[in-house]
């Protein structure tokens, strides 16, 4: 498909549809790497679906501080994630720490959680889903959509006795971590009963 095609389509979104044209391009370049020349000072090297993947120089705006390091991919919790934007004292140093150095993730659940919340009066902020988006994309997280493949997974999901919560919520995350071989930075002493890696 010529480019001047993909220009024009462009042209007719809304502006606030152009950051997800980005996020959906970002995902498809971590999947499906360049073949040209890999700079070992400015590229992101990862895995992803247990394949190789690096992050070339021209990609727009990639966190610096991820240049040149062999990395793991993580999937972060809702509280995962305010913790870390917000400076609370409640995330743990190995946490910020994984955050810090390696490829994270976050989920459109967390949008709808996070919502959910604040029309419940149980968050304290009032920051709106698309400041919060955008602090997540200034912090280097890279948004991970929701696939029918997800919710396939989601199908076979056991409703684990004597839990809870059995969270909808979390219910996504987790089928998200295992249908990308991602590990979940939660505190939720309930996830790992899904048989999803977690740490924190």
């Amino acid at each position: 498909m010529p480019y001047t095609v993909l220009e024009k389509e462009l042209a007719t979104l809304p502006h606030a549809a152009i950051s997800e044209v980005l996020d959906f391009i970002r995902l498809i370049k971590l999947k499906f790497p360049e073949e040209d020349a890999i700079s070992e000072k400015k590229s992101l090297f990862g895995v992803w679906k247990n394949e190789p993947f690096y992050m070339s120089p021209d990609f727009d705006d990639p966190p610096r501080r991820f240049f040149g390091v062999c990395v793991m991919k993580y999937l972060l919790d809702t509280h995962t994630i305010l913790w870390y934007l917000f400076g609370d004292d409640r995330l743990s140093k190995s946490a910020k720490d994984i955050i810090e150095s390696n490829v994270c993730f976050y989920s459109y659940a967390s949008f709808w959680e996070i919502s959910i919340k604040q029309s419940k009066k149980k968050l304290e902020f009032t920051h709106t889903v698309y400041e919060i988006d955008e602090m997540c994309r200034r912090a280097g997280f890279i948004k991970l959509p929701i696939t029918l493949d997800d919710f396939n997974r989601i199908r076979n999901l056991p409703f684990q006795e004597n839990v809870r919560h059995n969270d909808p919520f979390d219910r996504i995350l987790i089928s998200q971590a295992l249908e990308n071989d991602l590990t979940i930075v939660t505190t939720d002493g309930n996830i790992p009963l899904y048989n999803v890696k977690t740490i924190w």
